[in-house]
């Protein structure tokens, strides 16, 4: 379930809360591309820095959703389509 809230103030009071980012389609390689892992760090250009993270990646045509685990990766800024925080987490803040 999505639900709006208040907007946060910065995005250092996300750092080391677990984000779900979908990923924006390549040329309609994939339909979706979503990335779950833990916020460890953002640059001016709001690239963001992921660790322990969990890709899953459904291909066109396939049925089964593929995850596989990454480790620690930079995602791009503008390959961000949405990111999410779980209501548990966002309640922490």
């Amino acid at each position: 379930m999505t639900t709006n809230t208040a907007s946060i103030e910065s995005l250092d009071k996300l750092i080391g809360t677990t984000l779900t980012i979908t990923i924006k389609p390549v040329e309609k390689h994939y339909t979706y591309r979503k990335l779950t892992g833990i916020l460890t760090a953002s640059d001016t250009s709001l690239n963001l820095l992921l660790d322990q993270t969990v890709e899953n990646i459904n291909y066109e045509g396939e049925q089964s959703v593929i995850e596989r685990r990454l480790g620690m990766i930079a995602v791009p800024y503008d390959t961000v389509e949405k990111v999410e925080i779980s209501s548990r987490e966002y309640e922490k803040l």
